[in-house]
């Protein structure tokens, strides 16, 4: 079996509190034919200055720094830009590889496969609030959970497709950390798409993983870090009206209508398309009702979100979308009641 180039993708943006540990774990690793892709995203703080110590004592480390930051998003997808490698493997300023992560991926991967996901291990820290410690520890959605335990080696496209409609936008698959895939998707499939925020990862898990399926590596081969500096912490506590609103909405609505995604609607029969239609028609409403709660929120997911068909559609007052709607409420009331 060849030793691919495996490119080690890490967007940095101020992240000097964890990014010599994040730096060491990847050094570390048993697998010999790796680089290591840093691009940091005009960092306020000593994270290029503790990077660019690194790229000067080790050759596998390729350095960059953007002219102007281009966030999140922006920056993952200048990270794919400047990797040579035949895999991507993502990892975060504030999170860690085990040392034989590349190798037990990469041998997972095989010749042929597109996307690999391993178990991982979660590190809170102490100054994160009880209740974002109990979901990390007890309720934040994984494969182990879907499958009590029993995560089959390989999830085929269909059952991805299905998976994506029961848990709509909820991140089943894994962060960024935890994935392993081939770069010669983007050909393809794309890049990451700029409009979602918080879920963007997923979308393009979905991307893959609803054409080609994906294999699973039953062991925690990753830390996930958690604290209350990191990115996901920043994003979960965003505006409503991008968490909980928009980005389902858009993903939802690129599940339906994008040609990226016409593999995943074949997979889905009839009752689970409705399912999503009708979810992605829910979140519009949702989305246009706060805006009119709160006329203050602008951003560039609107006017993505009149793009699709069923914006105009429940302007005009899709009685269907009411009633749900009416449904879920009255139903989360009776939740918190009891």
């Amino acid at each position: 079996m060849s030793t691919p180039l495996i490119s080690i993708c890490i967007p940095v943006y101020n992240g000097e509190g964890y990014l010599k540990a994040c730096l060491d774990s990847a050094l570390a690793q048993d697998y010999s034919e790796f680089e290591i892709v840093i691009v940091d995203d005009r960092s306020t703080d000593g994270s290029y200055d503790i990077a660019e110590s690194y790229s000067v004592k080790s050759d596998k480390i390729k350095l960059y720094r953007n002219e102007n930051n281009r966030g999140l998003v922006g920056n993952w997808n200048k990270c794919l830009e400047a990797a040579k490698g035949v895999w991507i493997k993502f990892l975060f300023q504030d999170d860690l590889l085990h040392p034989s992560c590349i190798r037990k991926m990469a041998e997972a991967a095989g010749e042929s496969n597109a996307l690999v996901v391993s178990e991982r291990s979660f590190r809170v820290e102490e100054q994160v609030p009880l209740e974002m410690k109990k979901y990390y520890e007890e309720e934040v959605l994984t494969l182990e959970r879907i499958f009590s335990g029993h995560v089959p080696p390989f999830i085929a496209a269909a059952k991805v497709a299905e998976l994506s409609v029961q848990y709509t936008s909820l991140n089943f698959i894994g962060e960024p950390t935890t994935i392993l895939f081939r770069k010669e998707l983007i050909n393809t499939l794309g890049v990451f798409e700029k409009n979602i925020y918080q879920i963007c990862d997923l979308e393009y898990w979905l991307r893959i993983g609803s054409r080609y399926g994906l294999i699973t590596v039953p062991e925690p081969l990753t830390t996930f870090r958690v604290h209350t500096a990191s990115a996901t912490f920043n994003t979960i506590s965003r505006k409503v009206y991008t968490a909980a609103y928009a980005d389902p909405a858009i993903l939802s609505g690129k599940m339906l209508y994008d040609p990226v995604f016409a593999e995943l609607r074949k997979n889905l029969p009839f009752k689970e398309r409705q399912r999503l239609r009708e979810y992605h028609y829910l979140k519009q409403y949702e989305a246009q009702l706060y805006k009119k709660e709160h006329p203050e929120v602008e951003t560039p997911q609107s006017s993505v979100l009149e793009r699709f068909p069923a914006y105009k559609k429940i302007q005009n007052g899709r009685l269907l979308t009411r009633l749900i709607h009416q449904f879920m409420v009255k139903r989360r009331i009776k939740q918190n009641k009891g």
